[in-house]
């Protein structure tokens, strides 16, 4: 991990785990996060082709850092119960709400691995199945692929395929859409498992054709309800997700356009 204690989509497992679900709150608060972070590198006229939640991860403020310091010496002298040495400490990961703590102020989202940037209209480097752009999906067929890394493809062309922004804005409204439901929307069951959660190309691409077009994303949004539900809140990621995930490149917003949403503009 990058000076991190989780990246997000690890943080969203061991939720789903405890059986709880993310709320708007957190979706919107990271959700900003990251288009901000698209943002700036869109402004400097860079695509990030392996933009995804696992280039993302929570650092602890230095309020968060003290707490568990403190409790680590609490356990030393054995003067902390244990619910409090579990929770605090953090020795099993599965019991932190890390987005509760987030949304306390007790972690900060920071993006990773960032030297899968490339330049817009230039070859499509490394990517990951799950937030692969439908125009680029269609073409897999054309030419060969090579795992480059844990859950990266790259494509060998003739004719390659050029990065652009717009496919990043694609990828952003697939890791909104799981930061919602808590699991990928590439994924046709929720698992439990780490070792089958990674989501194959060939699955993610079976799983993308079974959708014609934004509306058969939004199903999945209409049909869960996280805790902490705000009915306005829930419209507005929708409109903004119909938008994000349309088929066609050219109708989905720029970045700019997604930060100056109402779903991220609204308190």
């Amino acid at each position: 991990m990058e000076a991190g204690d989780v990246d997000l989509k690890t943080a969203l497992s061991l939720q789903r785990k405890r059986k709880s679900s993310n709320n708007l709150r957190s979706v919107k608060y990271i959700g900003k996060v990251m288009a901000k972070v698209l943002a700036k590198i869109h402004f400097k006229g860079l695509v990030w082709t392996d933009f995804k939640l696992e280039n993302f991860v929570l650092v602890p403020t230095m309020e968060r850092v003290k707490e568990k310091q403190n409790a680590l010496v609490n356990e030393i002298y054995s003067t902390a119960s244990s619910s409090a040495k579990s929770l605090i400490v953090n020795k099993d990961k599965e019991l932190v709400d890390y987005f509760s703590l987030l949304l306390a102020g007790k972690y900060l989202v920071k993006a990773i691995d960032l030297e899968s940037f490339t330049a817009s209209n230039t070859p499509l480097g490394d990517f990951s199945p799950e937030v692969l752009a439908p125009e680029h999906a269609a073409r897999l067929a054309e030419g060969s692929l090579r795992m480059v890394g844990r859950g990266d493809y790259r494509l060998d062309l003739q004719e390659p395929i050029l990065a652009d922004q717009k496919a990043d804005i694609w990828a952003l409204g697939v890791e909104l859409l799981h930061l919602y439901l808590g699991r990928s929307p590439m994924q046709s069951q929720p698992s439990s498992n780490s070792q089958t959660e990674r989501v194959t190309l060939q699955a993610a691409v079976r799983q993308m054709e079974s959708y014609s077009d934004s509306n058969d994303f939004l199903q999945l949004l209409d049909d869960s309800s996280p805790s902490g539900e705000s009915l306005t809140d829930k419209l507005l990621l929708r409109r903004l997700l119909q938008s994000m995930l349309d088929p066609d490149p050219v109708k989905r917003p720029t970045i700019q356009g997604v930060l100056t949403s109402l779903f991220f503009l609204s308190p």
